[in-house]
């Protein structure tokens, strides 16, 4: 399994597909790419893939027709598919998945039922080459199965780089992107954001204006990706689980 997470620019999809394309040319992977509807696929990731697979030069070994790219020098294909119609129904066909070895689902946080998202990957049962989990999203709250699968059971952070219990981690943000792959008004943003969080930080009990807080907030967790701890407009926002009592004061008493 590879868990690919982060913030906005961090080059994840970027990334991810194009080590897909390379996966098939060079080893024959055949690839079932998931989103949560086929609408949000075709509009979305068809067309990135195949930008590049273009961009590595990979575009003339293969043939695109609507929801299917199949390769004319191996058996390599990626076939997208739609988790749910429109209509809200489970419409995902794991019956015919034998002969696939990856499971590519970007925005994985879409999906809400993690018995749905076991069915379908254990359904990849290719037997030359291992079958691959690759699940690409933004971060979202601490009660998505999401976290709660791969990283509080695992006692990983978000930010972890490395493999462990046969998954191999990858988080990226803004800052390990080239500046000139980001707009400038866009970095500039991020910048600004940037100066305000690690200012809150400095002193996170101290009183900070609602601008600030927001600030904050929206740096770490859009901006660089990180796990929310709440659901949004709670009462107290900034709170934390603990085992030992902390020796430190604590910033509210009820």
């Amino acid at each position: 399994t590879v868990v690919v997470n982060g913030g906005r620019f961090s080059a994840k999809s970027f990334t991810a597909t194009v080590a897909a394309s390379v996966g098939m040319v060079e080893n024959n992977h055949r690839i079932y790419a998931l989103r949560q509807t086929m609408s949000s696929a075709r509009d979305s990731i068809i067309q990135e893939f195949t930008d590049n697979m273009e961009l590595v030069g990979h575009l003339p070994y293969f043939n695109v027709n609507k929801g299917i790219i199949t390769s004319n020098c191996n058996k390599s294909k990626i076939v997208f598919k739609g988790i749910q119609a429109s209509s809200g129904s489970n419409t995902a066909n794991v019956k015919s998945l034998k002969g696939f070895s990856c499971l590519f689902i970007e925005e994985a946080e879409e999906i809400k039922n993690e018995a749905i998202l076991d069915k379908i990957r254990l359904s990849i049962r290719s037997v030359d080459i291992e079958p691959l989990t690759v699940l690409i999203f933004n971060a979202p709250d601490v009660s998505h199965f999401l976290y709660t699968k791969y990283f509080a059971e695992k006692g990983v952070e978000g930010n972890f780089n490395r493999i462990k219990d046969g998954v191999l981690y990858i988080y990226t943000n803004y800052m390990d992107v080239e500046k000139k792959h980001i707009p400038k008004n866009i970095y500039d943003e991020y910048e600004e954001a940037r100066i305000v969080y690690e200012k809150v930080e400095e002193d996170i009990a101290a009183v900070h204006t609602s601008y600030e807080l927001k600030k904050h907030d929206y740096y770490k967790h859009t901006i660089l990706g990180g796990f929310k701890n709440q659901i949004d407009n709670l009462c107290i926002p900034h709170w934390d689980e603990f085992e030992e009592w902390p020796e430190k004061e604590a910033d509210y008493i009820l």
